[in-house]
């Protein structure tokens, strides 16, 4: 079986240290170097996730085998967004969900081109992370394929806003990092029915034995 499989996150590059976005990484290219299914990467221009200002040039252009398309944002976070945010984070489930869309678009980054082309796309499988952001909050209800979602979820009051409960009823399926993870999103949302797997993180082969990794028992890992 083969395909191709679109990666929807609001930043990616080698450069980006983020969790969630170095997983989409490692996974759009371990698909690309290692089966038969293709990869393609939609993402913002943007590379500091405390502004989401466009930094990159829009367009294509390829890491490690993956083509990346990268599109300009309407906006980045707005300043409107701190208020809000220390509103809303005291009782989050008390939100209204139309403070809870302000919330998303204030956080950014907003890239209604980005919605347009993944819903254009001729992707078999869309996978989105993380939950947290517009691009994922804004496409997943959208898409006519299956739409999984790696939620990259911690218990944090964005968690509770009533929003995400429309994001996580639209994904089709669930991949997490962690089994903690899953046992989060499950206490949160009716999830537990729908496919999912714990995958967890690629871990690259070590490149020394120093005394702080040999004392934590770190060493060789597996790759993807």
């Amino acid at each position: 079986m083969s395909g191709k499989v679109v990666f929807v996150t609001p930043r990616y590059g080698t450069q980006v240290m983020g969790g969630a976005e170095t997983a989409a990484r490692q996974l759009a290219e371990h698909l690309r170097a290692h089966t038969s299914w293709r990869a393609e990467v939609h993402t913002t221009c943007a590379l500091d996730p405390h502004t989401w200002a466009d930094e990159l040039p829009p367009g294509t252009t390829e890491i490690n085998g993956v083509p990346v398309h990268r599109h300009l944002s309407a906006h980045g976070r707005r300043p409107d967004f701190y208020g809000l945010d220390g509103l809303l984070r005291l009782t989050p489930r008390l939100g209204t969900l139309e403070q809870g869309r302000r919330w998303v678009d204030y956080n950014g980054p907003v890239s209604p081109q980005l919605v347009d082309a993944v819903v254009a796309s001729d992707a078999d499988v869309v996978a989105f992370y993380p939950y947290l952001y517009h691009p994922t909050v804004a496409t997943i209800g959208k898409v006519r394929v299956p739409a999984v979602l790696h939620p990259a979820a911690h218990d944090e009051p964005a968690l509770y806003l009533p929003v995400f409960r429309g994001t996580f009823g639209d994904a089709d399926a669930f991949c997490f990092h962690t089994a903690a993870e899953r046992v989060l999103v499950e206490r949160m949302y009716p999830v537990a029915q729908r496919p999912q797997i714990v995958l967890g993180l690629g871990v690259g082969e070590s490149e020394g034995t120093g005394r702080v990794a040999a004392s934590w028992g770190w060493g060789s890992g597996p790759t993807w």
